[in-house]
């Protein structure tokens, strides 16, 4: 390998490294980098961040002020999307056909920079119009930051799942959830939280970053940096699930933000793991 070359790099050369485009037709609902340059449209801001699923569910945004800004060394030296909540910016992708399993697994690299009152959504996943405040139907699963604290959770139905500890602003993280049709757990950095109770099948139409739709209206703006996005409609195993973390962490130069006993924390997870 030339000199400079990480680990992470060598495994990818060589075909080796192992990516969640191997759930390709398996759970893979869709999958988004920003390190990509292959995937990204720029206008005034991020216009397009192409779907990597090879389901074509690509996250637009038409309108140049809501678009956000494409950092090319946003994170660690790699580009990331960022958020101004003041813009209220936010990207969407189209849902179609309409996921509608009970199971359902999530996971983010991002950073937050502000703090701001009720909710501000790194990620949607419902159904624009439904009655009332869409996160609290059976529709919609999200990861967001509770109001003015540095705790992440998910949130469905009115249950709020918060990550086992708090994050510090402007520091990488890598969170997800997952949702088993029976309880959701959540994990920051490959730290699991207590599992809380949810039941019932999706119904998600729609995905949206850096922002997210409450009673039919884009209400809850995030401000900080997106960097990757991987959505499965099953629950992970925890197999599947150290091997998702280890490629996002590695793939965002974040591999210490994981915890100790990771097991891939010291190296990317590789084709056979």
């Amino acid at each position: 390998m030339p000199r400079g070359i990480n680990i992470y790099d060598e495994a990818r050369l060589q075909g080796r490294l192992w990516t969640p485009a191997l759930w390709r037709g398996a759970g893979l609902e869709g999958l988004y980098e920003t390190g990509d340059l292959s995937t990204i449209e720029i206008a005034t801001g991020t216009k397009t961040l192409r779907d990597k699923s090879g389901l074509g569910r690509d996250l637009t945004q038409a309108t140049g002020s809501k678009q956000p800004a494409y950092s090319y060394g946003g994170m660690g030296g790699r580009p990331t999307l960022v958020a101004t909540a003041a813009s209220s910016q936010v990207m969407l992708a189209s849902v179609s056909p309409t996921i509608t399993s009970s199971s359902l697994s999530v996971f983010v690299v991002a950073t937050a920079t502000l703090s701001v009152s009720g909710f501000a959504r790194v990620c949607s996943l419902n159904e624009p119009g439904v009655s009332g405040d869409d996160y609290n139907t059976v529709h919609c699963m999200l990861l967001c930051t509770s109001s003015n604290s540095s705790v992440l959770c998910a949130y469905r139905n009115s249950v709020e799942v918060d990550a086992p500890t708090s994050i510090a602003f402007s520091t990488p993280f890598i969170f997800g959830a997952v949702y088993d049709g029976t309880n959701c757990t959540s994990y920051l950095n490959g730290k699991p939280s207590t599992a809380a109770g949810s039941t019932g099948a999706f119904s998600i139409t729609q995905f949206e970053i850096c922002n997210g739709y409450q009673g039919g209206a884009v209400a809850n703006p995030w401000d900080g940096q997106f960097r990757s996005i991987a959505i499965m409609s099953k629950a992970l195993s925890q197999p599947d699930r150290n091997k998702l973390e280890g490629y996002l962490a590695w793939e965002a130069w974040q591999q210490d933000k994981l915890i100790t006993g990771h097991p891939f924390k010291n190296r990317p997870p590789l084709i056979g793991d």
